[in-house]
């Protein structure tokens, strides 16, 4: 499984994601200072101007860092982003996290 950081302390694992298997979204990004619990991820499929299939996650604390493990329900862009239970939201300054997912029907050309 290869881990890709995205930034701002941001990682995926595996990169890229696939329709149908299991992904780790890990966080140890500024939500983390603010010390409220839980923290959470929420995740959307499609463009900005198109999402659908969202959800919200509650990730795990393990040590300094949070982790959220869920399985890729659509062969589109992955989209996600971080809050906490006091309405404190990291969504990479107005742009959501995205990464293409793998799948054997998606045309790369």
């Amino acid at each position: 499984m290869a881990r890709k950081e995205l930034g701002n302390g941001v990682s995926i694992e595996p990169m890229p994601p696939s329709v149908g298997k299991n992904v780790n979204i890990i966080y140890s990004g500024e939500l983390t200072t603010h010390n409220s619990e839980p923290l959470s991820v929420h995740v959307m499929y499609g463009s900005p101007d198109r999402y659908f299939g969202s959800k919200t996650i509650e990730m795990s604390k393990q040590g300094r860092i949070y982790q959220a493990r869920f399985q890729v329900e659509a062969s589109d862009t992955l989209n996600f982003y971080f809050s906490d239970e006091e309405n404190h939201v990291d969504d990479n300054n107005g742009k959501p996290w995205q990464t293409a997912v793998d799948s054997d029907s998606l045309s790369y050309s």
